[in-house]
């Protein structure tokens, strides 16, 4: 028998919406016409949770350079003002100048969508100290982070992070559900 072929992009985001609305890997399968690997192969990289804290926390290491640089790059363009003689200099500062100011606005557009997701609009899945009670990570995932709590679940020790002291985690997170509609 031939295997079937997939459009992986769109049958990922149809299993994405219906992991959404609470579906097991089965039922997405059985809705979908597809096997249960298909459905674990397109959300797995999506829902390990080893790969979500290694992705926040990279994704935080890059704001955090990020921002150093943006303060490096102003500090300099300051230094430099006087020579606006050039007319040449004067230019690319100028350019340069538009970059980081566009960079900076993004970083505070991402940094104001997590913080949103956490305290203004929070996600059905924080409970009211401000714990995820979807994600769970192992002992490894959760060692440079402050703020967490032990889980003991199916008889495995597992970790829950304090997304009100990491809002971070919740910037990617593809189960978002808002508890107000």
């Amino acid at each position: 028998m031939a295997r079937k072929k997939y459009n992986d992009e769109a049958l990922r985001a149809r299993v994405l919406e219906l992991r959404r609305e609470g579906l097991s890997y089965r039922e997405i399968a059985r809705r979908l016409g597809c096997s249960v690997y298909k459905v674990w192969e397109l959300l797995s990289p999506l829902e390990n949770p080893r790969s979500r804290t290694r992705q926040v926390a990279e994704l935080a290491q890059r704001v955090d350079e990020l921002s150093k640089r943006i303060s490096e790059v102003e500090e300099k363009m300051s230094r430099v003002r006087g020579l606006e003689d050039f007319a040449e200099v004067a230019s690319r500062i100028e350019e340069l100048e538009k970059r980081v100011n566009q960079v900076s606005r993004d970083l505070d557009i991402a940094s104001l969508t997590a913080f949103y997701k956490v305290f203004d609009n929070p996600c059905r899945w924080i409970d009211d100290r401000g714990f995820c009670t979807l994600l769970h990570f192992g002992e490894d995932d959760v060692r440079e982070y402050q703020d967490v709590e032990r889980d003991v679940v199916n008889g495995r020790v597992l970790y829950r992070l304090n997304v009100e002291v990491h809002p971070w985690l919740c910037l990617g997170c593809p189960f978002y559900k808002p508890r107000r509609v």
